[in-house]
């Protein structure tokens, strides 16, 4: 029996080596605690050598997690709290969620399966589409494509399954070919192409009497599908349609945890991409500009009535700075606009001096 927090509820972050695992890490050892780390990735990443964590667990498999969460701490005299930073983690968890719920704390909607339903990306846009939102035009993949039209864009209907792989494509042979380039083509999602002028993430924490939306990140520069530069604003700059409507959405869902929701914004209209059902690394951004949602939702787990939430917000930059140099080694950005940018983003991923190991360590893992 683990005792060593019998008078609190023990925290624990499960995720791989990613800088997304490592600001959930940051946002809950600025707010005082130390966590229990069950790492999925590959063994010694840079994740483990934070300062904020108490114990290193390495189980490398997500599909070993739920076995692990009950040999390990389910007899803890209090429930333990568990933050899920990956898709196939959260559906671990939301799997097993009639087995957990009496013994942990974590993101769910309520019912075996409900969440990973909703990591299907066409039941997303048709729920999107339900609250209000504005959507592309999406159909599933079903062998025909003499309907489609062009430009287009190919996506996986769950990342869980099919990763982040995305083809844009301006005519069929394109098509046809990228279809080829899919593990399964029997699970993926045709879209309209949507020319962006801006990408944003809308970014909150769904808790049992309230829904907390403080601020969006705008996207500047992205690579291999992740935000590495961009703008974090108060969610007053805002319209408060948008935000209205991603309530809705989370409320349909009855979805309690972090969340962040994807538009694109095109000709005056924000057009909903998708919803990320779990810590989105952006939210890391959102701590370092005055509201810490991970930290809160710790201690709203603890404290069913916790309230009185400070949900200030300022305007900062936000960098993940190994993975957002690439566009400097690509000759994308001058070196003085970078390092401009650099230094004066008040968030950045790796950096910190209060937790130096994980940037020491990040470029060799």
């Amino acid at each position: 029996m683990d005792t060593r927090n019998d008078h609190k509820s023990i925290v624990i972050v499960v995720g791989g080596t990613h800088h997304n695992t490592l600001s959930i890490i940051r946002s809950l050892g600025m707010a005082g605690y130390k966590v229990d780390l069950i790492h999925t990735g590959e063994a010694g990443g840079f994740v483990t050598k934070s300062r904020y964590v108490n114990s290193i667990l390495e189980i490398g498999d997500a599909s070993l997690l739920v076995s692990v969460l009950k040999n390990k701490y389910a007899s803890t005299q209090r429930k333990s709290i568990v933050i899920t930073c990956t898709d196939s983690v959260a559906h671990e968890l939301d799997t097993h969620y009639d087995e957990l719920k009496d013994r942990f704390f974590f993101f769910n909607a309520g019912e075996n399966n409900r969440v990973t339903h909703f990591m299907d990306k066409h039941k997303q846009v048709e729920l999107a589409s339900q609250v209000g939102m504005v959507v592309p035009f999406s159909i599933i993949y079903n062998g025909e494509i003499d309907t489609i039209q062009y430009p287009c864009l190919i996506k996986p209907l769950k990342s869980i399954s099919g990763g982040k792989q995305i083809r844009i494509c301006n005519a069929e042979t394109e098509l046809i070919t990228a279809l080829g380039s899919f593990q399964s083509s029997n699970s993926l999602l045709i879209q309209q192409y949507i020319q962006k002028e801006y990408e944003i993430v809308v970014v909150g924490l769904s808790l049992a009497n309230q829904c907390l939306i403080p601020g969006y990140v705008r996207k500047h520069r992205e690579y291999d599908g992740g935000t590495t530069y961009s703008t974090v604003y108060p969610i007053s700059k805002l319209d408060n349609s948008i935000v209205d409507q991603c309530k809705k959405f989370i409320n349909a869902v009855n979805y309690k945890g972090l969340f962040g929701f994807e538009f694109i914004y095109c000709k005056g209209q924000f057009f909903f991409i998708e919803a990320n059902l779990r810590n989105d690394a952006t939210t890391y951004a959102l701590t370092k500009a005055g509201t810490n949602l991970p930290a809160i939702y710790v201690e709203s787990a603890s404290n069913a009535l916790y309230d009185n939430i400070d949900m200030h917000i300022s305007e900062i930059g936000s960098m993940v700075e190994f993975n957002d140099f690439k566009h400097r080694k690509e000759n994308n950005v001058s070196l003085a606009k970078w390092l401009k940018q650099y230094f004066s983003a008040r968030c950045k991923y790796y950096f910190d001096w209060k937790d130096i190991m994980p940037f020491i360590y990040a470029p060799f893992k």
